[in-house]
């Protein structure tokens, strides 16, 4: 017989004649509480919700909306288990299952799990832990630790630390690159960052984004301002390049000793402080100097050997 002990019971809710229901519980429309389960004191059953047969659940535990409870489960006192929560026992399910091995959950006190949860079978979530929502937990949680995501991975606050994504390590804040414009650190640690390769594609993105920002800084700083070709005047970004007024160009990429495209060029020219014996010179120009052994044709053309202003249209 159900010992029904001053519950708060609204109908139509379904519960078994075996159930134990302690003081001050409170069991909301079409909640179904299985053979021989026990509830605590001032446990409270959300309406659609489903607790299984044998389930014992601690004093002052909430089970939202549609949450469903598996068979022969504990649950600790004061746990929350938000809204349709999914809680297996059975890791291989299969119809009229002869070797069917039940794993229940167990769910220690103060355990707060997020809606929509899924916890997987004999999975243990430890004192205090919590689920974020929309989790999958298939592995046990440790005391007082938060997890979040498919499947589920442990998070910690700045403060403490943060969990590298790629190598489930717990690592300080320092070994984190910065994304300035999120205001957020990335989710990979540096080490994982330097020695992993990226996609192809993404890594093509970001060379070229950074090449992008490289060139610009280089020749706006050549410029003194706006970049621009220093003998026709041409300001059309595209058009422009960075060349050695010696002629030396491909001496000096030898020198370098790395690869011999000109993003070595600019980069050596930045950590340089911009030396001199560079200049900015358009496309035409570059290629009508190397022709006319080192003079542009604008310079052989002109008599005070100047190149004349050029209004840009």
């Amino acid at each position: 017989m159900t010992d029904f002990t001053d519950p708060i019971v609204h109908e139509p809710s379904t519960i078994a004649c075996s159930v134990m229901v302690g003081e001050n519980c409170t069991v909301w429309q079409y909640a179904t509480i299985c053979e021989e389960a026990v509830l605590g004191e001032g446990v409270v059953v959300g309406s659609h919700a489903w607790v299984g047969r044998g389930t014992n659940i601690g004093a002052y535990t909430r089970i939202q909306h549609g949450a469903f409870i598996c068979n022969n489960m504990v649950i600790g006192k004061r746990v929350f288990i938000g809204p349709m929560v999914v809680c297996c026992d059975d890791k291989y399910p299969r119809v009229n299952n002869i070797a069917y091995d039940a794993q229940p959950p167990i769910i220690e006190d103060n355990v707060s799990i997020g809606a929509g949860a899924i916890i997987l079978p004999g999975v243990r979530i430890g004192v205090g832990a919590m689920i974020g929502a929309g989790a999958v937990v298939s592995q046990d949680v440790q005391s007082m630790m938060k997890v979040l995501g498919i499947p589920a991975r442990a998070t910690l606050s700045k403060r403490e630390g943060r969990i590298c994504v790629n190598c489930n390590t717990s690592k300080p804040i320092s070994e984190y690159f910065p994304i300035v414009r999120e205001k957020y650190l990335q989710s990979w640690c540096r080490h994982c960052r330097n020695t992993c390769h990226l996609d192809p594609i993404k890594k093509k993105a970001k060379s070229k984004r950074y090449y992008s920002k490289l060139r610009l800084e280089v020749l706006t700083a050549y410029s003194n301002g706006t970049p621009s070709c220093q003998c026709c005047g041409e300001i059309q970004l595209e058009f422009l390049a960075l060349d050695h007024i010696n002629n030396d160009g491909a001496k000096h990429r030898r020198l370098l000793g790395r690869d011999r495209g000109t993003t070595q060029v600019y980069i050596w020219a930045r950590e340089n402080g911009y030396p001199q014996g560079l200049q900015v010179l358009c496309h035409n120009c570059n290629i009508g100097k190397h022709h006319n052994n080192g003079r542009c044709p604008h310079i052989l053309d002109s008599v005070n050997l100047s190149c004349p202003a050029r209004t840009n249209v």
